[in-house]
């Protein structure tokens, strides 16, 4: 049997779990609960255009982003701003929103990164790209792929850390450890190929419980002032099951 580890298992021994994840007493439904609402929706909206699923909560009084803290709140409200806007200005230069190098520069660009430019010609168009911060490993960005490879709601994404989302196996965990204080204390300045396997990856909590098996193709730090800001992660990604249980049929 292949053993199965939970990211935060392994993580919380190395980081502690930033503050803006962390969660607070619940608040009453206010401003920045009233944009979240907006903004997820329209980010779905935007989504379901493209004929990609995307629920943008599962809870209309946001259980999760009203209980973050406030950090976490403006981090999420941020990364749909930036996304919607970007949608916009690839949509007014003709482009294409599926076209990974020019989303992704462009998102690079409006969040003022530096990345290596050895990274773009990495990039398939059929690629999962995920943007994480440093060194809070939260998410910055991601593109249209990746919603259509996962079953979980803008909110769960923006609002959970990301290694309590899904369990993975304990041999892929010890290299993503690896890159992860390398990348954070500065060490790894290049994009690198890690030595992961392909994998699977099982959901938790989601909508489907999708079973993914997964290839991180490269990591590629994006730095800021000099310093490793972020990370940039290239991976192939397909759905290969569900562990979601059919509904019994009422009598």
């Amino acid at each position: 049997m292949r053993l199965h580890l939970r990211f935060k298992d392994a993580f919380d021994m190395l980081f502690i779990m930033p503050q803006s994840l962390g969660n607070s007493q619940p608040h009453h439904f206010g401003k920045e609960e009233r944009q979240f609402k907006e903004l997820a929706e329209k980010y779905a909206a935007a989504l379901k255009a493209m004929h990609t699923r995307c629920i943008p909560y599962d809870d209309a009084t946001l259980p999760l982003f009203s209980k973050a803290k406030s950090e976490a709140k403006l981090a999420a409200l941020a990364f749909l701003e930036n996304a919607l806007a970007v949608f916009e200005e690839v949509r007014m230069a003709g482009g294409d929103l599926r076209d990974n190098r020019t989303l992704i520069w462009r998102i690079i660009n409006r969040l003022k990164l530096i990345p290596d430019s050895a990274i773009f010609d990495k990039m398939g168009d059929d690629d999962v790209i995920e943007i994480y911060s440093l060194p809070d490993h939260s998410h910055l960005a991601w593109n249209i792929q990746l919603m259509e490879r996962v079953s979980f709601t803008v909110e769960q994404l923006l609002c959970q850390p990301w290694w309590e989302l899904s369990s993975r196996p304990m041999e892929v965990m010890s290299e993503l450890q690896r890159l992860a204080i390398l990348f954070a204390t500065n060490e790894q300045t290049t994009t690198v190929i890690p030595a992961v396997p392909r994998h699977h990856v099982q959901e938790l909590q989601s909508h489907e419980l999708l079973t993914l098996e997964m290839d991180i193709k490269f990591v590629s730090p994006l730095r800021q002032a000099g310093r490793n800001a972020a990370f940039l992660v290239v991976i192939g990604s397909q759905i290969i099951g569900s562990q979601k249980k059919d509904e019994p049929n009422s009598l």
